[in-house]
Formats: C-alpha cells, structure tokens, sequence
C-alpha cells in the first residue's frame, strides 16, 4: 500500500534520499553507451575491412559509424 511519505512503488528502498539517478550517474551512463556505439561502429568498419567484405558492407559500416558520429554531437 503505502503512505504519503513512504509510497508504494518507490524505486529506491532507502527511506530518504533520491528514487532517480543523480545528474552525473546518468551523465557517466549516457557517455558509457556513446563509447559502446563508437566502438561497435568503429569495429564493425575493421571487420568489414579485414574480412575483405565487399565494398557494398565496407560502405555499410562507413554509413552506420557516420550515423552514430552524428548522433554523439
């Protein structure tokens, strides 16, 4: 159930304090998944290359790692 002070539902099980992540927690997190995405677009381009994929893949990967370069500004 739950009361005005002490609703049901809360995300956090300390009885005081922020139920949501502070400002700098999600900062370091949304950072955390841009370095993912560079580096899995980044490593897809080297795979394509190194498999000697064909142009059509190599240029695939190009336009995904600029997708997500863009994204990142």
């Amino acid at each position: 159930m739950g009361s005005a002070k002490h609703p049901a539902g809360r995300t956090s099980d300390r009885a005081t304090g922020p139920t949501t992540p502070s400002r700098r927690t999600t900062r370091a997190a949304t950072a955390a998944a841009a370095r993912r995405r560079v580096r899995a677009a980044t490593s897809a381009i080297a795979t394509a290359a190194s498999a000697r994929w064909s142009s059509q893949a190599v240029a695939s990967a190009a336009a995904m790692w600029a997708v997500v370069m863009a994204a990142e500004r």
